[in-house]
């Protein structure tokens, strides 16, 4: 799926194709395009008119040139015009599938990676504010990758060379999915109910694995494999005493279908931890390997028995707006809208999670930022309110690198498909009261916050009910959310919720034990000192100055895995 083009400036636009096995081993030709062919993915010519080939490279489930919103998959498009001395790069409509490119005085080097651009080129100087925005706004913000000089390709944007070189074209906002009208919730239900059980149902082309866990993204999903009467199997990853682990478990063997459990214990500790963590690394372009190598793991371990991957991907997002900082929203960002730039640096500065930061970020390369970030929300139209723009930043610049490298890790090892961002579907429930995008801004009213989750209950209603009347990890079942009473339920369920949060576990995911782990097989005496017995102690009930850490070590093994310390 990975591809290269090095192209010199001294020459004609052309190129040809030649499919390889491994983008790392060549010596790199101008003119040609090199892709590397994995047998699970699919791979296309096109000659679509005169003059004018495509290349089609990933999960392609559906795909039409001339009606782009009936595609559906991941992959990438690559387009030569003999005619107009064109060569165009696109990935996916949501920018989930990373295209990096980098240009000096000769030539330019465009690929799938940013470790395979890195690999043909002499040493490079370290971004700094990389990762001063990994560690604020949990993602790289607009084009910066952990190399200066390598950009990635904005949001909604597509890479184009022709006689007047390289250049992004952007064709779209996330904001211009936004209606001044939109369509009333209850209006709009049946629709998108029925949109996305038949746009859903088209990513069942073959048996499939689905990802169930705790929550309703998943289930939702596999209510729908099941009205496919698709032979799937279930999977979720973690511990035996997690609730990702014993409620779809529980729910496999009340309703008979098959489900792999993904397991995160020791013999993952030990064999698998490390080796995915600088596998994620480099699938991220240095980018949180610590907090998510179970994502890749996880494709790899299905791969022993071939079938796409169904996940829940972006449901949540999508239907629920933000209410607190985590891995998805950035406390920077919320206290920027909220009190402007001068409150977000006094408190990412004093922070005291950020101890563990302190070497790295300095008060000067959170000013930059926060100047860079008010360039960014300046932009956008004035009538736009605070959820709306948090929402613009998460799906413009967060969540193409966070899931997008979920995905794109993944698709190494399977295809991997998200449809609750079919292009269809999506098109449809964003212009309506459905979505998050018309609530308001942190809304924390868990009453009000149940119409993000209604939809859920009502696709599972009509596709599988039965499954929907089962407890969920948030203490309450899909079904709950169609009657009245439910809601004294949901009340309860999100008071259980907070209490569980608190006590929390948080090395259900390996990711405290895979550190501790990987700490002591490199011996180094820095890191040792930083990780006490006692601070590892307060990590355990602490996920925000946790996940800051893995951050920190995250950079800290990127830059051992390119020599640089």
């Amino acid at each position: 799926m990975d591809f290269l083009l090095r192209f010199s400036k001294e020459e004609k636009i052309s190129f040809k194709v030649k499919y390889i096995n491994k983008l790392k081993s060549i010596d790199p030709q101008n003119g040609v395009l090199y892709i590397e062919k994995l047998s699970h993915l699919d791979y296309r010519e096109n000659n679509i008119e005169d003059g004018i080939k495509e290349i089609i490279a990933g999960d392609i489930i559906n795909y039409h040139s001339d009606d782009e919103m009936a595609n559906k998959g991941f992959f990438y498009i690559i387009k030569y015009d003999t005619a107009a001395n064109t060569i165009e790069f696109h990935s996916d409509y949501q920018s989930f599938l990373p295209i990096y490119y980098y240009e000096d005085e000769n030539y330019y080097l465009i690929s799938s990676s940013v470790d395979i651009i890195y690999t043909f080129l002499q040493e490079l100087e370290i971004n700094q504010d990389f990762i001063t925005e990994i560690a604020l706004l949990n993602a790289p913000f607009q084009d910066n990758c952990f190399f200066k000089k390598i950009k990635r390709l904005n949001y909604g944007c597509f890479l184009k060379i022709d006689n007047n070189g390289l250049k992004e074209i952007r064709t779209k906002r996330f904001y211009d999915y936004y209606s001044e009208n939109p369509i009333p919730y209850k209006k709009a239900l049946n629709r998108v109910v029925e949109s996305f059980i038949d746009n859903c149902s088209k990513y069942f082309t073959e048996p499939a694995y689905v990802s169930l866990t705790s929550g309703f993204d998943g289930r939702t999903v596999t209510s729908i494999a099941h009205y496919c009467n698709n032979d799937f199997i279930a999977f979720s990853h973690g511990k035996a005493e997690y609730s990702d682990v014993f409620i779809p478990l529980k729910l496999s063997q009340k309703f008979k279908f098959p489900y792999k459990l993904i397991e995160l214990g020791d013999n993952y500790v030990e064999n698998y931890y490390e080796r995915f963590v600088r596998e994620y690394l480099i699938y991220s372009g240095g980018m949180n390997g610590f907090l998510y190598p179970h994502f890749p793991y996880d494709a790899f371990m299905l791969a022993e028995n071939p079938r796409p991957i169904i996940t829940g991907y972006i449901g949540s997002e999508l239907l629920r707006n933000a209410h607190f900082a985590g891995a998805i929203t950035s406390q920077f960002v919320i206290d920027f809208l909220n009190f402007g730039d001068n409150t977000s640096i006094f408190n990412a500065q004093n922070n005291p999670n950020f101890i563990v930061l302190k070497d790295y970020l300095d008060l000067k390369a959170i000013q930059d930022l926060s100047e860079r970030i008010k360039n960014y929300f300046m932009i956008i139209p004035k009538d736009i309110n605070n959820n709306q723009k948090l929402a613009c930043f998460e799906f413009e610049e967060v969540l193409p690198k966070l899931f997008g490298t979920w995905v794109y890790a993944g698709m190494h090892y399977a295809k991997i498909r998200a449809p609750f961002i079919d292009r269809q579907f999506f098109g449809e429930i964003v212009k309506t009261e459905i979505s998050q995008f018309y609530r308001k801004f942190m809304e924390q009213n868990p009453l009000k916050r149940f119409w993000g989750q209604y939809l859920y209950a009502q696709i599972i209603n009509k596709t599988w009910p039965q499954i929907g009347k089962e407890m969920s990890g948030k203490g309450y079942a899909p079904a709950d959310l169609l009657f009245l009473w439910g809601r004294i339920k949901i009340t309860y369920g999100y008071s259980g919720k907070k209490k569980r949060m608190r006590k929390g576990n948080f090395d259900n995911l390996g990711l405290i034990s895979g550190m501790m782990h990987y700490v002591k097989s490199i011996k180094d005496t820095q890191l040792q000192d930083i990780l006490t017995d006692d601070y590892v102690n307060k990590l355990l009930n602490n996920e925000k100055a946790r996940d800051i850490l893995l951050t920190r070590l995250s950079t800290y093994e990127y830059l051992k895995m390119h020599l640089i310390l």
